[in-house]
């Protein structure tokens, strides 16, 4: 490979840009500023690409999204304490309610560690035990919230991992299927999708765990849908099946049983970038002949055709899928 050609400009911009926007996110805890801050860093390493993130603007990153965390997590204890203190009656709700632009903030701050873990796909992990229990306890936090920043965080780092995660997906693995049992739909949704993501990616690795995650989506789906919540969870539960279905077959057992949980609670109707993928899922197996393991066409055939032509004209058929459903 040639030696890449940084643009001196972009450098330029980037060497001063970073150092700045770090200092002000240690310094800066207004939760619109730490937000906007957060998401400025996150466009300057995404358009600047990992030629201009040094080590050490790496580092100082990582400290600031470390530094942010730490600020505005603690907050939610501290305002159940004080809603306790008044004898608030729903003191959860009113925490969740008050926190809410301290998520957004956090939730940038996730965006910004997503870039970072794709900037830096070759180091990352080593950098990111430096802080691992900085994080960690916000998976077990008794905040709805904070349980689903938690987790969405280490989910972005599977994700920027890519093929590169299967060495870590292990040790994540259990702590994403426990967390599809919370109470919060929310928290079961984020849980659900990276269980997703640990099929892609998790290769023999996550073989084992893919029983758990079958038997937790049919129990899952069965409950009726009553809000959009719901049903994003319930499309990224399918979606999740759809990816075992297509990166880890060998240890999906009965893949007729796998392909009809799939099929039966198609189209997916509310996260439409995971419909694309099941849509995808699905013409391949068709394509394949594994659609055969549920019997005879006359089984199978008529919803299969509701499904495509329901999906066709929506932005759940791309230009792929327009030619996939027509062959």
């Amino acid at each position: 490979q040639g030696k890449v050609t940084v643009n001196p400009a972009l450098k330029g911009v980037t060497d001063n840009l970073i150092p700045k926007l770090c200092y002000a996110m240690n310094k800066e805890f207004e939760p619109m500023a730490s937000e906007a801050m957060a998401l400025c860093l996150s466009e300057i390493i995404k358009l600047a690409g990992p030629e201009c993130l040094t080590d050490a603007f790496a580092a100082d990153v990582m400290k600031s999204i470390s530094v942010t965390w730490d600020e505005y997590v603690p907050r939610f204890d501290h305002r159940h304490d004080s809603l306790e203190d008044d004898g608030e009656e729903d003191i959860a709700a009113a925490v969740e309610a008050a926190g809410e632009g301290d998520v957004d903030a956090l939730d940038a701050v996730i965006a910004l560690f997503g870039q970072l873990v794709r900037a830096r796909k070759e180091s990352i992990w080593n950098l990111f035990q430096g802080y691992h229990n900085t994080f960690f306890k916000s998976v077990t936090s008794h905040h709805n919230s904070i349980r689903r920043v938690g987790l969405c965080l280490y989910i972005e780092l599977l994700e920027g991992l890519a093929e590169a995660a299967e060495a870590y997906i292990g040790q994540m693995a259990s702590m994403l299927i426990n967390a599809c049992n919370d109470k919060y739909i929310a928290v079961k949704q984020a849980a659900v999708f990276g269980l997703g993501i640990c099929c892609q990616f998790g290769g023999a690795s996550f073989a084992p765990h893919v029983p758990a995650l079958l038997q937790f989506v049919q129990s899952a789906v069965a409950t009726p849908v009553e809000e959009d919540a719901q049903g994003h969870f319930k499309d990224n539960a399918v979606s999740a099946v759809a990816k075992a279905l297509q990166y880890q077959s060998q240890a999906c057992g009965d893949a007729g049983q796998v392909i009809s949980l799939v099929l039966s609670n198609s189209p997916l109707k509310f996260d439409v970038e995971e419909a694309v993928h099941v849509n995808k899922v699905l013409c391949s197996v068709i394509e394949t002949g594994a659609i055969q393991a549920l019997g005879s066409p006359s089984l199978w055939m008529h919803k299969v055709l509701s499904v495509f032509t329901s999906q066709v004209g929506t932005d759940a058929c791309n230009a792929e899928l327009q030619v996939r459903f027509g062959a």
